[in-house]
């Protein structure tokens, strides 16, 4: 039986069977003391497993494979989107740990920019709430849960993929980046960019604009994606 994070470990039957955990975050291991293996989805995942003095010879890594099915670009005017605007993509939970309040904080400094967030959860209203306080909700498209990240990936300039990080909290690989970067194949241009936030829940909006813009700069896409962010 393999149990999915934490909370279903803990709702495991007892029984004459291997129990397999499967970890995709730094979580504590004493949450999985149930379990006969470990399953980790990145190597660095595996040495931390390994480090918390889990067995060594009872621990693999297996990491995640998706498959997107090509789909043509979302049309921009059915979300209500500039054919010539910029727009940033992120999908995911509406969750703390992803960081979307973040990285609508971001988008406030990029002056005509779009966000087209892909997703539901406990945080829909709260954000919702923060872009109307920002006064950006007429650049901000909340979608929902889609099916069609193929297609939303094709009509985006950028994939963003904001992470929090807090205390333990910390995403190990991001399905966000493996959608996109499967869809990277039939993309003219994708940059993966990580807006971290290491203080308190306070980050440092221009240290984030200036490692993003390093990042189009190194990747080449200056002319591509050619905007001022101030």
């Amino acid at each position: 039986m393999v149990a999915w994070m934490n909370r279903a470990v803990r709702r495991m039957p007892r029984g004459n069977f291997v129990k397999v955990g499967r970890l995709g975050g730094y979580y504590p291991l004493k949450y999985y003391k149930k379990c006969d293996w470990l399953i980790a989805n990145t190597p660095d995942l595996e040495r931390y497993i390994k480090d918390g003095d889990w067995p060594a010879d009872r621990v693999r890594m297996l990491t995640n494979f998706g498959e997107l099915e090509p789909m043509p670009p979302t049309s921009r005017a059915s979300l209500d989107t500039p054919e010539d605007a910029f727009v940033l993509l992120s999908m995911g939970r509406l969750h703390v740990s992803k960081g979307f309040d973040t990285l609508i904080d971001a988008v406030t400094k990029v002056e005509g920019a779009y966000l087209w967030l892909a997703g539901t959860g406990e945080l829909e209203a709260p954000l919702k709430a923060q872009a109307e306080a920002a006064g950006i909700t007429d650049r901000i498209r909340f979608l929902g849960w889609r099916d069609d990240q193929a297609a939303l990936l094709q009509s985006a300039d950028i994939c963003v993929v904001p992470i929090a990080l807090i205390k333990m909290d910390i995403e190990g690989m991001e399905y966000r980046v493996i959608n996109a970067l499967l869809d990277a194949g039939v993309m003219d241009q994708i940059n993966m960019v990580y807006v971290e936030d290491h203080c308190n829940r306070i980050p440092d909006l221009s240290v984030q604009r200036d490692s993003t813009l390093a990042k189009i700069e190194k990747l080449g896409l200056t002319e591509k994606i050619n905007f001022d962010w101030p």
